[in-house]
C-alpha cells in the first residue's frame, strides 16, 4: 500500500484551481440551503429530515473538498503521469481520493433527484412536484433547487478535470 500523497507546490496550485469552480457551486449551495432553512422556519417546519441532509451537506461537502486538493496529486502521479493504474489502486490518497468525491457526490445526487428539485427549468413544475411534507413559500424551494444545480455543475466539472 503506497502512502505518499506526492505533493508538491505546483500540484497542490493545480488542485486548488481545480477544485475553484467546485468551491463556488458550493457557496451557492449553501446560500440555497440558508434559503430554505428560512423559509421553513417562516412555515414553523423545522425538523424536517430533508433539511437534516441538507445542513450535514452544507458542512461535509467543503471539508471534502478540500481534502481532495491533498489527495488529487496523487491519482494524477499514479494515473495520469506513470499510466499505472494497479498502481493507483494501491495508493490510499487515490482511494480517499474515490471516497471523498463519491460518497458526497452519492448524497448529493439523491437529495438533487427528489421531487420538485429535478426540474430547474420549470417552477411550475418544480411547485407541482414539491413534496407536500415539506411546505415552503415561493420562492425558497426555488433558490434551493436552482442552487443545488449550480452545484450539480460545479461536482461535474471538478470530476472531469481529474478524469
Amino acid at each position: 500500500m503506497d502512502l505518499d500523497f506526492h505533493v508538491s507546490i505546483s500540484g497542490l496550485l493545480c488542485a486548488a484551481a481545480i477544485s475553484c469552480p467546485h468551491f463556488v457551486g458550493l457557496y451557492l449551495f449553501r446560500a440555497g440551503v440558508n434559503d430554505f432553512d428560512k423559509g421553513c422556519r417562516e412555515m414553523g417546519m423545522t425538523m424536517l429530515p430533508l433539511l437534516s441532509r441538507l445542513h450535514l451537506l452544507k458542512w461535509l461537502l467543503p471539508l471534502c473538498c478540500v481534502l481532495r486538493v491533498f489527495c488529487a496529486p496523487a491519482m494524477w502521479y499514479w494515473i495520469g503521469e506513470q499510466h499505472d493504474l494497479s498502481g493507483g489502486m494501491r495508493s490510499l490518497p487515490v482511494w480517499l481520493w474515490v471516497v471523498l468525491m463519491g460518497v458526497p457526490f452519492v448524497l448529493f445526487m439523491q437529495i438533487l433527484m427528489k421531487p420538485g428539485m429535478r426540474s430547474v427549468l420549470s417552477s411550475h413544475t418544480t411547485m407541482r412536484e414539491w413534496p407536500g411534507d415539506c411546505p415552503t413559500d415561493r420562492p425558497y424551494h426555488g433558490l434551493l433547487s436552482t442552487r443545488c444545480h449550480a452545484a450539480s455543475g460545479a461536482f461535474f466539472i471538478e470530476i472531469l478535470w481529474n478524469a
